[in-house]
């Protein structure tokens, strides 16, 4: 009898020990590959991811859309996109170059509130502030807005009424 109890006992430790591990192995979240992080920016923004660079703890996405140069932040286990973000935008650039050129002197500045229509026609949101911030090509405009658990920056050119930057921060 004792040596039947001992079996049993083993073979309980043996199972025991089996589903511990198994569940372990299934808790243990494995990062996405580089491949799998630049195939979803693909797919979510219909663009070409040019570089994907490790940065703490996530990774920065960049890819071009539109003539226009964006990042996103990824997290390399949930796959989670955060963070878009306008970093080069060559229309607005080349229309302020093209003014500089043409030696002709900036036209009249924006109005806060045509600022504000330009934002909301590119992002829905609740319009938190607004700022002004003169600079010698003629000032931006930095437009915040809350839109459910993001915050929203939309910076637009004061003059061409051109979107340079838009940023969300979750």
């Amino acid at each position: 009898m004792n040596i039947k109890r001992n079996i049993i006992i083993l073979l309980i430790i043996a199972i025991l020990a089996f589903i511990f591990i198994a569940v372990r192995e299934l808790m243990t979240a494995t990062p996405l590959t580089k491949q799998e992080m630049t195939n979803q920016v693909e797919t979510m923004y219909q663009a070409k991811v040019h570089s994907l660079i490790k940065q703490n703890s996530h990774y920065i996405a960049s890819f071009e859309k539109e003539q226009s140069v964006y990042e996103v932040r990824i997290h390399p286990i949930t796959g989670e996109v955060s963070k878009l973000q306008a970093v080069h935008i060559v229309q607005a650039e080349q229309q302020i170059e093209s003014t500089k050129n043409n030696n002709n002197p900036p036209t009249a500045r924006l109005t806060e509130q045509q600022a504000i229509d330009i934002a909301r026609s590119e992002v829905n949101g609740v319009l938190d502030s607004v700022d002004f911030k003169e600079s010698t090509d003629g000032g931006h405009y930095f437009i915040e807005m809350d839109q459910e658990d993001l915050e929203i920056t939309v910076q637009i050119h004061a003059i061409t009424g051109e979107i340079l930057l838009i940023e969300y921060e979750d």
